[in-house]
């Protein structure tokens, strides 16, 4: 097989370059190499500083309230956008690692939000919605709620999947629900 095929509608198809398998070396699989024995070290290291970098996330806050703050309909906010969605996408991550689940799944969906809204004026709604995102994160975390948040937080998950659908484009919008 070549290392490219083309298809009718002009889409490319790589072959992987498996250069983790090649890392790996020949007959070890990461299977081999991520043994029970080492997720559960990993996840007590991870354990461990839960409590720092949970202190980093509610550290941040005060500076997400400050740019969120600093948003006004009708304007293009793209620098305060652009910081929004990389530490829309900080949360995410950290929060993930502390079984914070509800609070990474709103910050997935702030980031994203926030891309949405990337060089385009913004509007009264548009403005309040990233202040409610940053108010909910907040609140998630000075609760200490762990977790998906239950019947609660499937509310509030499909009620910011739904605002991403708005403000995305027609074809981005069903990706990013489904993701």
């Amino acid at each position: 097989m070549s290392d490219t095929v083309t298809e009718d509608d002009s889409v490319t198809i790589h072959a992987p370059d498996l250069s983790l398998q090649k890392k790996l070396g020949p007959g070890k699989s990461l299977g081999s190499i991520l043994t029970p024995p080492i997720i559960d070290k990993t996840e007590k290291v991870i354990a461990e500083f839960e409590p720092e970098i949970v202190k980093e996330i509610l550290a941040e806050f005060s500076e997400l309230e400050a740019i969120a703050s600093k948003l006004m309909p009708d304007t293009v906010a793209t620098d305060e956008l652009h910081i929004l969605v990389q530490k829309g996408f900080a949360i995410k991550s950290k929060a993930g690692l502390c079984n914070y689940s509800l609070a990474s799944s709103l910050a997935r969906f702030m980031h994203l939000f926030c891309e949405s809204l990337l060089n385009k004026p913004l509007s009264l709604k548009d403005t309040n919605t990233i202040k409610c995102f940053v108010s909910i994160l907040k609140i998630i975390f000075d609760r200490k709620i762990v977790g998906d948040g239950g019947d609660s937080g499937n509310v509030i998950v499909q009620e910011a999947q739904r605002m991403i659908a708005l403000h995305s484009t027609p074809d981005l919008a069903h990706d990013r629900v489904q993701s």
